[in-house]
C-alpha cells in the first residue's frame, strides 16, 4: 500500500508541476534563455494532443535543443503525461524525435506523423515547428 501511496503522490506532484509549466509557459519558446555564439539553446514548449475519436486529451511537454544555425540537435520528452493505458500510441510517436535532427523551420514539414500515432506525432511536430519559427 505505501508503494501505491507514494506513486499517488509522484503523479499529484507531476501534475502540479505540469499544470504550472502551462502557466508559466503559456505557449512554445517561452522557456528559451540567451545564447552564446557557437552554443546550443534549450527550449521547452508544449503542445495540446487531442484525439476526437476516444474522447483523449493530454498536454506533450518537450525539450528542444537547437544550435546556432536553428537546426534540431536534440528533442526529448519533459514529463509528458499521457492518460492511463493511452500511451502506446505517445511512445511510438517518439520515433519522430530522430526524424527531427538537423532539421530546420523552413525543413521540418519534411517529417511526417508515424503511422499508428498521428495525434501525438502532429502534436509534438506542431511544438517543434513553434519553437522553430519563434526568432
Amino acid at each position: 500500500m505505501r508503494e501505491n501511496n507514494g506513486h499517488f503522490r509522484k503523479r499529484t506532484i507531476l501534475r502540479v508541476l505540469a499544470a504550472a509549466c502551462c502557466i508559466l509557459l503559456a505557449g512554445c519558446g517561452s522557456g528559451r534563455g540567451e545564447q552564446g555564439e557557437g552554443e546550443a539553446r534549450v527550449t521547452e514548449c508544449m503542445e495540446e494532443c487531442v484525439v476526437e475519436d476516444q474522447s483523449i486529451r493530454y498536454m506533450i511537454y518537450l525539450r528542444v535543443k537547437t544550435d546556432e544555425s536553428g537546426a534540431v540537435i536534440s528533442v526529448e520528452d519533459a514529463g509528458t503525461e499521457v492518460p492511463d493505458g493511452k500511451d502506446g500510441a505517445y511512445i511510438t510517436a517518439q520515433a519522430v524525435f530522430e526524424e527531427l535532427k538537423g532539421k530546420t523551420a523552413e525543413t521540418i514539414g519534411e517529417v511526417d506523423a508515424v503511422s499508428g500515432a498521428t495525434c501525438s506525432s502532429e502534436a509534438i511536430l506542431s511544438a517543434v515547428r513553434k519553437t522553430l519559427e519563434k526568432p
